[in-house]
C-alpha cells in the first residue's frame, strides 16, 4: 500500500489572518467566513499562532483593561495558540499524531520553502479514516 501524504489530504489554506490587522478586523474576518479557527501569518507568510474565538475574545477584554488602545493582533501574540505545523509530503498518520496534539486539533501544511500552504484538520481525515473502517 503507498504512503498517503499530508498533501493529498489537506484543506488549502484559503484565508489567513495577518498580524498587522487589528482585533476588529479578526472578529468581521471569523464572522464573515463562518470560522473559529484561524492561522495568524507574519508579514514573511509564516503561521506564527493560531486564533480561535475564544482567545481573541480575551484579547478584547484584555484591551478593555489596559490604559491605551492596543489593537493590533501582532501585540497579542502569547495570547493566541501556539502553532503546529507539519511539511506537505510527510505521511498521513505522523499528522494525525501531530493533530492530537495540538490544542486547536489543527496542523499548519508547510511548502519546502517554509510557507503555509494548507489545514490538516478532523475534517480532511475522515476519507482517510473511511476508508481504512471494514465495511459492516
Amino acid at each position: 500500500m503507498a504512503v498517503l501524504t499530508v498533501e493529498s489530504v489537506m484543506s488549502p489554506l484559503q484565508f489567513t489572518l495577518k498580524t498587522e490587522q487589528t482585533l476588529e478586523e479578526a472578529e468581521n474576518f471569523l464572522r464573515e467566513h463562518k470560522m473559529g479557527v484561524a492561522p495568524l501569518v507574519s508579514q514573511r507568510g509564516h503561521v506564527v499562532a493560531v486564533i480561535t474565538e475564544f482567545r481573541l475574545l480575551k484579547c478584547f477584554l484584555k484591551r478593555s483593561q489596559l490604559s491605551s488602545d492596543i489593537s493590533l493582533l501582532g501585540n497579542y501574540l502569547t495570547e493566541f495558540e501556539g502553532v503546529t505545523t507539519i511539511r506537505n509530503t510527510e505521511n498521513v498518520v505522523e499528522g494525525f499524531k501531530k493533530m492530537l496534539q495540538s490544542p486547536s486539533y489543527r496542523v499548519f501544511v508547510m511548502d519546502k520553502d517554509e510557507k503555509v500552504v494548507g489545514c490538516l484538520e478532523p475534517l480532511s481525515l475522515f476519507e482517510f479514516a473511511r476508508q481504512r473502517t471494514p465495511s459492516p
